[in-house]
Formats: C-alpha cells, structure tokens, sequence
C-alpha cells in the first residue's frame, strides 16, 4: 500500500474517533453539570458539538420517583459557547449560556411532598441555612459571563386532595439576560427563584425561597425581562394576573438585589 494513502487512512481514522469521542465528552460533561444541580435523571437528543460551543435539542429532566408526571422540566435548547482554553487549563469559564425552558413542572405529590424539593440544589442550600455552623456542600465553581434565560410556561400540579390534580399555568414568557454567575448551584437557584416568584408559587406551595435567593445576590441582570405578564388558568385559581405581578415585584424588592 502507498505509505502517503497509509497515512491519509490513519488521519482520517483519527478525526473520525476524535469526533466520536469530542461528543461523547462533550454528553458526559453536559449530563455532570445538569446532575451536579439537580441529581436528577435527565435525557437529551439533537448533540451538536462545534470547537468552542455545543448546541443540544430536546433536553428533558425527569422527576424522582413517587411523582405522578414524568417529566420536571422541557427543555427544546440548550446552548453553551465556552473558553475552550480555560477548559484545557481546568477552568470552567463560560462566555454564553442559553436556556430556554419550554415548560417547568412544580408538582405537589399525594404526600404533600414538592418535587423541586428533590433538587439537589435546593437540599444543599437548605442544610447551609438549617446547620449555618456546619461546612457545607461546596457548588460546582463556573464562570458565566451572560445567561440569556427563557421560561415559556411553569405548571403547578397539587396531587395532595387525589386524582385529577389541582392544576394551576401560567403563560410566563420570561426572557431575560443576567451576568457575574460564579457557581452551578447560583445557577439552577435563579432558575427556581424566578419561576417561583414570578408566578406566586411561592406563596401558593408554601416553599421557602430564603436559602436559593441569598445564593443569587451577586447576580446581575442586564435587562428585566416579561415576568410581570404571567396569567393563571385552572380550577379554583383565586388570583389574577395584575395581582400576582403585584405580589411578584414586591417580593422581589424585599428578597432581591437585582429586583430592585
């Protein structure tokens, strides 16, 4: 065999398992990430892997056992461009980070029990607050230069009075940008802080927003989004949308800096 075809044959061999293995790295940190919030299972299709970014279709988490739902939260994209020399160098440093969260599913199972409770984030973020004295888990460190957040729709289903459930949407829209995120456990906290506040849900499910919002002081947004438009529908639905957005921007003046 010609050694120059030899050689064209080996090159090629080892793009085409680098390829192979690039995406099957790229998965895997993805799936570390998204579980080192949530310690949630979780699925996604549509990996598309360039030098610096990763582009993903169809990222579904899925709820703990003991939820009647499947799925916690629908994600169609999920975009991430990164330094890839920082990566290279041990230093997670990402320079874009695109969310858009199609629908997040807050579930009220027959015990009572919260399915966001299961998050890994939010157990952590309570036991530093319970045990203020005691070391705490340390987050994930990152560097995210911008988030560019998008939540379409958040549904609250109360299984706790049995089958059907209480069933509470609200057509969020939620579209905004936010900058200086610093670890993975400030990030799945905004995350949950603003689907629970810009709703009501807070109020409504009697969860604690306390240790997630105090994890998200250092956070900046660059421009308020649509939060205020979010509308209720469902079976015995008491509060209106003007009430809720009312509800939501002073609650936020309390507990937030970048509310105000």
């Amino acid at each position: 065999m010609n050694k120059w075809l030899l050689v064209l044959i080996i090159i090629i061999a080892v793009i085409v398992v680098g390829s192979i293995f690039k995406d099957l790295i790229i998965r895997t940190a993805v799936s570390g990430g998204v579980q080192a919030v949530t310690g949630l299972k979780l699925e996604m299709r549509g990996l598309h892997v360039g030098l610096s970014s990763v582009g993903i279709k169809d990222l579904k988490l899925f709820n703990p056992a003991g939820y009647p739902d499947k799925i916690m939260v629908d994600m169609p994209e999920f975009y991430v461009s990164y330094d890839l020399l920082g990566f290279l160098s041990g230093k997670a440093h990402i320079k874009a980070l695109k969310l858009n969260l199609s629908e997040f599913v807050i579930i009220k199972n027959q015990n009572g029990e919260l399915n966001i409770n299961s998050l890994k984030v939010v157990k952590a973020q309570k036991e530093a607050q319970a045990a203020p004295g005691k070391k705490k888990a340390k987050a994930p460190e990152i560097n995210i230069d911008r988030l560019d957040l998008k939540i379409g729709k958040v549904v609250y289903k109360d299984y706790s009075r049995g089958t059907p459930p209480k069933v509470q949407e609200y057509n969020l829209k939620l579209d905004e940008h936010y900058e200086n995120i610093t670890d993975l456990y400030s990030l799945g906290s905004l995350i949950i802080v603003k689907a629970l506040m810009s709703t009501g849900l807070a109020s409504v499910t009697g969860f604690d927003l306390g240790p997630l919002s105090s994890s998200v002081s250092s956070i900046t947004t660059t421009a308020f989004g649509t939060a205020n438009q979010a509308v209720n529908v469902g079976t015995g639905v008491a509060e209106t949308a003007a009430e809720t957005a009312k509800e939501t921007a002073e609650t936020l003046k309390r507990i937030l800096p970048f509310g105000k």
